[in-house]
C-alpha cells in the first residue's frame, strides 16, 4: 500500500493535444501531481496541526524558578507581575520581558525593614524564612538582631 503523502511524477510522453489523454492540458507541464489529493490534503493538514503548536511552544518563554527565586514579568503599558518560585513560568517573549531575582534568606536572628514605595507604609519582616520583595517594595537589606 502506498504512503498517504506519496507524490508521483507526470508522464512526459503524453501529448497535450491527444484526444485519448484524459488528464487535461496540464499532463505534460506538471512536475509533480498528487496521486490522492484528498489524502494528501489530510496529510498536509495533520502536519500543520502538529507543527504549528510545537513551533509556538518552542518560541514561548519559559523559566524554571528555584525555591529561592522570583520572576518579575514586565509587559508594555501593563503593571508588573511577580511570580515566586518554585515552578515554571511561561510568558510571551515578544511582548513580555522577564527578570529573575533572588529572594532574601532570613535566619532566625535577622529581619528586614520594608517600605512600600507607593503608600509609604513601613513594616518589619522577621526571620527565619525567605522574603520575596513585592513590586512596590524598595529593595531591603537584612539586619541582625541583638541579644539582650
Amino acid at each position: 500500500m502506498a504512503n498517504l503523502c506519496e507524490i508521483v511524477t507526470c508522464n512526459d510522453t503524453l501529448d497535450v493535444d491527444d484526444p485519448k489523454n484524459n488528464r487535461g492540458p496540464w499532463s505534460k507541464a506538471c512536475a509533480h501531481v498528487a496521486k490522492r489529493p484528498i489524502q494528501t490534503c489530510g496529510c498536509f493538514t495533520a502536519t500543520l496541526a502538529v507543527c504549528i503548536p510545537l513551533l509556538v511552544i518552542a518560541c514561548s518563554g519559559k523559566i524554571y524558578l528555584a525555591r529561592d527565586q522570583q520572576a518579575v514579568l514586565t509587559e508594555r503599558h501593563q503593571p508588573k507581575r511577580v511570580v515566586n518560585g518554585p515552578g515554571y513560568v511561561t510568558f510571551d517573549p515578544f511582548r513580555v520581558k522577564a527578570e529573575v531575582k533572588p529572594a532574601l534568606l532570613l535566619s532566625e536572628l535577622s529581619y528586614v525593614h520594608v517600605r512600600d514605595s507607593v503608600l509609604g507604609v513601613k513594616k518589619a519582616v522577621a526571620g527565619p524564612g525567605l522574603f520575596f520583595p513585592g513590586m512596590r517594595h524598595a529593595l531591603p537589606s537584612a539586619h541582625a538582631c541583638h541579644h539582650l
